[in-house]
């Protein structure tokens, strides 16, 4: 567990200008937020067809 509390501590990253860039510039190309309905098609998992496997079993 302190594994990855020391991996994850916020403090490493609150602060960081390297990653403020990053994120500034990343928020700058992507400032349209997805509407409920696009939600539906985001797969964290990176298999697409996964969401329609599970309807189809229910």
């Amino acid at each position: 567990m302190n594994r990855l509390k020391d991996i994850f501590d916020f403090q490493k990253f609150a602060g960081n200008e390297r990653l403020a860039a990053l994120i500034s510039d990343t928020e700058s190309r992507y400032s349209s937020v997805l509407s409920l309905e696009d939600l539906e098609f985001v797969n964290a998992a990176g298999n697409p067809d996964a969401v329609g496997k599970k309807q189809e079993d229910k």
